[in-house]
């Protein structure tokens, strides 16, 4: 296999919005998308890229500006981005295609790229112990769900959407449900049935772990690590923005 002219880059869990009373926190991700708009051959974001996003018709919280801003120029380039979305940014409609042409998926994909099978997941809903995430994930995505929190005033949607992402935050600060374990043994059967990279995010640890068959490697966040991840069309690097 022959190396890409530019790299892919993958990144996840920003949580946009966290910390929208001090956007300074966000610079160190603004300077890696500027250096994706020239170095990049493609970007990949898995999930999480917002603390909360519902999609109301006409209303943007302002501290979503900056990053939608920097996304509008890598796409504007012609450098395709791909957002698979997470648990916390699931309310997404056609925005993001139809105004800044981002691609959006709404459930795991599996890319192929320089002859690599690449399987990429936002990591959640699959702790081993968590059944009861799984309901409340079916309930919070359903067309009847949307509609009815579309109805709420905007102020009023967004304090309780804010003060759910805490909750969904620290409930995870804990691997109580085995949360970690449960993600590798699906990156592990994914690699068993036919893929080399599994590639995930949402649990806000960094790790690439070698198998017999493949790779599998969480993106960690930036919220903490600022990590991320490459593939030159060779070889795949965990990597920190500093």
């Amino acid at each position: 296999m022959n190396e890409l002219k530019k790299p892919i880059y993958f990144f996840s869990d920003a949580h946009i919005g966290l910390n929208d009373e001090n956007s300074n926190n966000q610079f160190p991700l603004y300077n890696f998308l500027d250096h994706v708009l020239t170095n990049a051959s493609e970007l990949f974001i898995v999930g999480d890229l917002f603390d909360f996003w519902f999609e109301y018709k006409n209303a943007i919280p302002s501290c979503y500006n900056k990053v939608l801003y920097h996304l509008n120029k890598i796409t504007n380039s012609g450098i395709p981005v791909h957002f698979i979305v997470g648990n916390h940014d699931c309310w997404v409609k056609d925005y993001f295609t139809n105004q800044i042409g981002i691609n959006v998926y709404k459930e795991p994909i599996t890319i192929t790229r320089n002859e690599k099978s690449i399987h990429l997941h936002h990591g959640d809903g699959l702790a081993l112990r968590d059944a009861g995430y799984k309901i409340m994930r079916s309930i919070l995505r359903s067309k009847l769900f949307i509609f009815l929190y579309s109805l709420l005033p905007i102020n009023i949607g967004f304090a309780i959407g804010k003060k759910l992402s805490r909750k969904s935050r620290h409930n995870h600060k804990e691997d109580k449900n085995g949360e970690e374990q449960g993600m590798i043994n699906y990156a592990e059967l994914k690699l068993n049935n036919g893929c080399d990279v599994v590639i995930m995010g949402h649990h806000h640890k960094y790790l690439y772990k070698e198998f017999d068959n493949g790779i599998y490697i969480n993106l960690g966040d930036w919220l903490n690590e600022n990590s991320y991840a490459t593939f030159d069309g060779n070889k795949f690097e965990l990597k920190f923005w500093k």
